[in-house]
């Protein structure tokens, strides 16, 4: 066989597999390592703040031990993580869930390596928000998660941490510690945390070649396996004064600094007609450096009549730099081609907020406020010798009004409106400042909430919100694949034409207490219960298609509209507070929830399941936490998440199966004394992610099937936790 012709098997087969293995990522969550917080009785649970909002403090999200902000969001009902790190909520694809982190928008890339390297000693609480209100930013479409971090209230803490613990095909590390006081005026908190973590993730990937009549004519099998060893310190801080009785100001500060280097050997083994299968063998290395600082710093001040002014000012520096190498060799160890590629890439942003919050007359109350946001990002590369750059630059304004009324003290109802004006500018090194695409959005919405009793509620809430395209979809460059192009294997390319996806949402929900009252008039069960519904316009998609040169090319478009249908359940159950004579009684929490979801994309190919890529139809939850008399100090649980398999279209063309899965999670709580606790958990034990990619490669009918096995990256921590 040619040489020319086996390099071209090989870099399709390696980057095939590169492709099945995002895709089948994007229904799970990456794995991370341990950590505890301040422990919490199972009897405890998430509070209400509205009709729309769940709130999840430190006791609720402290109970597993979790090491990072992804562990923590992988556990609460109807979240789950793909593999970049980006939040699914309600059963809609990664970029329609916003999550806010102290009221600032996440990186315009993503969130995902904010969400995996922030330590769960530095979160506060944890709000979802299931709707959208105008206080705040519009890009909710399926919901809004706001991650509020820790600040100084004068506490004295004075805890340390370590753990260890064994993953799959490595180890885990952990040391941190926590410091707080109040100084006169002044309350103080630090922390740090220094981990140290080696996984090894095993791939295995088919690429067979069909013709129409059924014949195979090739088939390529690979085995990878990846050895990613990541070491990073993160740092988190708050320091407030109060100036006066009616003044406080705050500045807080969250800082990372890490490296990575992922390993992966691979074996390629080649079937085909002709006399002799060859194998080959491709190694890839990455090690990336990279560092984030965010100060925030706040002014509130209280008025006579009740309200309150709140001014912030935030800026978020972020860098990286990593670098790969490929090398591919014959069955007999001779060097066939070598390939490499150099990146650095730098974010900036700076926020202003300011909000004024104010009681009119009796049952009502209004907000109002605007803010101001710009952000940068510049990525710089070189590949095989060839230069390659891209520039994005967002700036937004923002404006909002809100306003609650409460005829009745069983009704309330808020309505706002928010404005955004929002500019994305992008280019290339020479040409930095080519516009490429604008909003300027009004964006309404109302919520109503009427509680029939003390154990039955109901709320009823409609929105507009929108999308914004990624940078890559923005970004008039792509990516080559060179003398290797064919349509499972096309050219990738943005579009700079893109408009943001706008969205009308409705929401119903039901909140139902029930089981007998205890004498304080509390009821072991409660019960909650949402439909939703979404409809999507200028929904983005991507094509497949042949360009003047003749050469494949996957890019994205407006398309049409989407439309989403689901609905939500999520039932808990205290069996300590029945009655002390029932027979039942016990310190057991059971805790079950359920998302349902159906989309339809209106441009898609008769008889294919046009869901939105990136999440199961289907989501399931059970899980239980419990203690004994006997042994108080003694309490553990486990989280059981299933999710359904699902058939989608990651473009107009190919079709893309994803088989189901299953997690458990399981910890075990021991109080030593007053100051000291142990923890052991286990994360992510589970079936493997499996994908299968179907993709037409011609107009007989011939086409290419590519099957993804991901193994689960199990992991067992020890930890032990104590205050001094």
């Amino acid at each position: 066989m040619p040489r020319q012709e086996l390099l071209r098997h090989a870099r399709r087969v390696w980057s095939g597999a590169s492709l099945c293995a995002a895709a089948a990522a994007a229904t799970a969550a990456l794995p991370a390592a341990a950590q505890t917080l301040p422990t919490v009785d199972v009897q405890d649970a998430p509070s209400a703040v509205d009709a729309q909002t769940r709130s999840y403090g430190r006791e609720e999200l402290a109970r597993y031990g979790d090491a990072t902000l992804s562990d923590i969001l992988r556990r609460l009902p109807g979240i789950t993580l793909d593999a970049d790190g980006r939040l699914l909520l309600r059963g809609m694809g990664g970029g329609y869930t916003q999550v806010l982190l102290n009221g600032r928008p996440l990186s315009m890339q993503g969130n995902g390596p904010v969400l995996d390297g922030l330590g769960a000693e530095v979160i506060e609480r944890i709000e979802i928000v299931r709707g959208a209100t105008a206080t705040d930013s519009g890009e909710g479409v399926a919901g809004t998660v706001r991650i509020v971090t820790r600040e100084a209230h004068g506490e004295r803490i004075r805890r340390a941490r370590v753990e260890g613990g064994r993953t799959q095909g490595g180890s885990t590390g952990l040391v941190a510690l926590e410091l707080g006081d109040r100084l006169g005026d002044v309350d103080w908190l630090v922390s740090g945390r220094w981990r140290n973590e080696r996984t090894d993730i095993h791939r295995r990937t088919e690429s067979v070649g069909s013709a129409a009549d059924g014949s195979t004519y090739y088939v390529d099998r690979t085995r990878l396996q990846t050895a990613e060893r990541r070491r990073d310190f993160v740092t988190h801080g708050s320091l407030a004064w109060r100036a006066s009785a009616q003044d406080q100001v705050t500045l807080q500060w969250l800082g990372e600094l890490g490296a990575s280097r992922k390993h992966t050997p691979g074996v390629l083994d080649h079937d085909a007609p002709w006399p002799a299968p060859y194998a080959t063998s491709l190694t890839r290395d990455d090690e990336p450096r990279f560092w984030h600082l965010e100060p925030q710093l706040r002014w509130q001040h209280r008025l006579a009549s009740g309200g309150t002014w709140t001014v912030d000012a935030s800026q978020s520096r972020s860098g990286s730099r990593s670098q790969w190498d490929t090398a591919t060799f014959d069955g007999e160890g001779e060097l066939l081609d070598r390939s490499d590629w150099r990146g650095s890439s730098q974010e900036r942003s700076q926020r202003v907020g300011l909000k004024w919050e104010q009681p009119l007359a009796p049952g009502w109350r209004w907000a109002a406020g605007a803010e101001l946001l710009r952000e940068r990002y510049r990525e710089d590369a070189l590949s095989d010798g060839e230069p390659e750059s891209s520039r994005l630059r967002r700036r937004a304004a923002s404006f909002f009004g809100q306003v609650q009324w409460s005829p009745a003290a069983d009704r309330r109802i808020e309505t706002g409106l928010r404005r955004e004006r929002r500019r994305i500018d992008s280019g290339d090194a020479e040409n930095a400042g080519q516009r490429q695409s604008g909003d300027h959005l009004w964006l309404p919405s109302i919520n109503a909430t009427w509680d029939e009793t003390a154990d039955r509620s109901w709320h009823a809430g409609l929105a507009r919100t929108y999308r914004q395209p990624r940078l890559r979809d923005l970004s008039p460059g792509g990516r080559s694949t060179g003398d290797a192009n064919q349509p499972f294997f096309p050219d990738m390319r943005g579009n700079p034409a893109l408009r943001a996806e706008t969205s009308t949402g409705a929401e119903l929900g039901l909140r139902q207490a029930w089981g007998p009252a205890t004498a304080r008039e509390e009821r072991p069960g409660e019960l909650r219960l949402g439909l939703f519904a979404r409809d999507i316009q200028n929904a983005i998609t991507r094509r497949l298609f042949q360009d003047d040169d003749g050469r494949w090319v996957v890019a994205p478009f407006n398309i049409g509209n989407n439309r989403v249908l689901g609905a939500e359940a999520e039932l808990r159950w205290d069996m300590d507070r029945l009655a002390p004579d029932h027979p039942w009684r016990a310190p057991v929490v059971l805790r079950a929830d359920l998302t349902l979801t159906r989309s339809r994309v209106a441009s898609n190919s008769p008889g294919v399941p046009a869901r939105l890529v990136g999440q199961s139809p289907v989501v399931l939850g059970l899980g239980f936490d419990a203690g004994s008399r006997q042994w108080p100090a003694f309490t553990w649980g486990a989280t059981l998440r299933a999710e359904a398999g699902y058939t989608s279209q990651p473009n107009t063309v190919g079709q893309l199966r994803t088989r189901p899965l299953a997690t458990l999670d399981a910890y075990a709580l021991w109080k030593v004394d007053a100051a000291t606790r142990l923890r052991l958990r286990t994360t992510q034990w589970g079936s493997d992610w499996r994908t299968r990619l179907a993709t037409p490669v011609h107009e007989s009918g011939s086409q290419q099937t590519d099957t993804v096995r991901l193994s689960r990256p199990w992991t067992v921590a020890l930890s032990l936790e104590r205050d001094f």
